[in-house]
């Protein structure tokens, strides 16, 4: 791990913090009895709760973005820790109904339209919205709305800056190097290149997951970490790329696997070392199943 990644890794931290802070208390700034009672409304009930925030999700594409906006409604007290639950177990499900509608209704996941609700494209917008509103206006209120909106896009881009702190962690624990496979070549990327085709979960389309060999051998000896796994299409993209390059992998490690959606053991059918810190059996509105044993 070099200087360059652990500054990233506080950064991105830092921002996260500064935005959920600045968000928070704004919002209890802002929030009138009208709002704290819409939410009410909308959360008081389970399945009222979960509704809502698969119905959010399903429209933002993004369980990352739904849970932050509930985050800071808890952080300014307008909505309990209950209600969030709630929320944010309809949130995990809404990831999956955004690739139902668009496969029904035969729509493009790459169309501009689809591309505009998601958070990587509309943070921008709302930053814009954010700054105009705090810088130019007079009024209390549209200050409190700027904050707001840019409390909101500053957590958005400490979610994405951070995106590597548990590979970081390991490689400073096991005191190796860490390589990350990106979504997109970049300028900074030269020279060959192990590339993977997958179908992403979270941008509902195929990508291609690139890492430039320079970084990864014949020599190599590889521990993939990820922060979730659900289908396993990722995974095995990272897998095939190590094979590619005739590194060795020794193992795979996993916050959070979602066993409910059979990815990981897919992946441990075929013989592949995997540990997950917490594997989801089974997902309701009122009551999350934890795998007791994480076959390894």
């Amino acid at each position: 791990m070099t200087i360059f990644n652990a500054l990233t890794l506080v950064g991105g931290l830092c921002l996260f913090l500064f935005g959920m802070n600045l968000m928070g208390q704004a919002l209890e700034r802002r929030a009138g009895g009208k709002l704290r009672t819409l939410l009410d409304k909308m959360t008081s009930r389970v399945f009222v709760g979960f509704l809502t925030g698969l119905g959010i999700t399903a429209i933002i594409q993004s369980s990352s973005a739904t849970t932050v906006m509930v985050v800071g409604f808890v952080n300014s007290g307008l909505m309990t820790l209950r209600q969030a639950i709630n929320v944010i177990m309809g949130a995990n499900v809404g990831t999956t109904v955004t690739a139902w509608l668009l496969s029904l209704a035969g729509i493009d996941s790459g169309s501009t339209w689809v591309q505009l609700l998601k958070p990587s494209s509309f943070t921008p917008v709302l930053a814009l919205i954010g700054i105009i509103f705090y810088m130019f206006c007079k009024s209390d209120k549209k200050k409190d709305t700027g904050t707001i909106l840019l409390g909101f896009a500053t957590l958005m881009f400490g979610m994405e800056t951070s995106g590597i702190p548990l590979a970081t962690v390991c490689a400073q624990k096991y005191g190796v190097p860490m390589v990350f496979a990106k979504k997109a070549k970049s300028d900074n990327i030269e020279g060959g290149l192990y590339q993977s085709e997958i179908f992403s979960y979270t941008y509902k389309k195929k990508v291609t997951l690139i890492v430039a060999q320079e970084w990864l051998g014949p020599k190599d000896r590889v521990l993939i970490i990820d922060d979730f796994m659900a289908k396993g299409y990722a995974m095995q993209g990272l897998i095939d790329i190590v094979k590619a390059a005739g590194a060795e992998l020794v193992g795979i490690g996993v916050a959070v696997e979602k066993g409910f959606q059979h990815g990981g053991d897919a992946l441990r059918e075929k013989g592949y070392p995997i540990h997950s810190l917490a594997v989801i059996e089974e997902a309701t509105p009122d009551h999350i199943t934890f795998r007791e044993d994480d076959p390894v």
